[in-house]
């Protein structure tokens, strides 16, 4: 995808600076999408016994993972809107200190560690 410049966002259409900005975001989460149905299809061809609870684990993992990645997503977000009026205001220190933050509130570690510790049974 080409990189879309400053003054393609402050003059174009928004609505087309805004599909071209989150397509690639689209087709990640529409990717993501088709995984968990592949995984539902390939589940269901399990023997009867086993795939009832093979799905249901899927149904039941489904919205926390969803709900995790809508966190990890939030969270960047938020992220980025003060990375932003640190760096427009002038406050180098203060948005390497939140960029920091958010690169280490992201590590796959940490998300990991967090979910353990609150989606376990036990």
């Amino acid at each position: 995808m080409r990189k879309v410049t400053r003054e393609e966002i402050l003059t174009d259409n928004p609505l087309k600076v805004m599909f071209v900005l989150s397509f690639p975001v689209m087709i990640s989460q529409f990717l993501h999408t088709l995984y968990h149905l592949a995984d539902t299809f390939w589940l269901g061809h399990l023997p009867p016994a086993e795939s009832g609870e093979a799905v249901a684990g899927l149904q039941i993992s489904w919205p926390i993972i969803w709900f995790l990645i809508a966190l990890s997503f939030g969270f960047g977000i938020a992220g980025v809107a003060l990375v932003s009026q640190y760096t427009g205001a002038g406050e180098k220190r203060n948005a390497n200190i939140v960029a920091s933050q958010m690169l280490s509130l992201n590590n796959p570690r940490v998300i990991s560690n967090l979910s353990k510790r609150f989606f376990t049974v036990g």
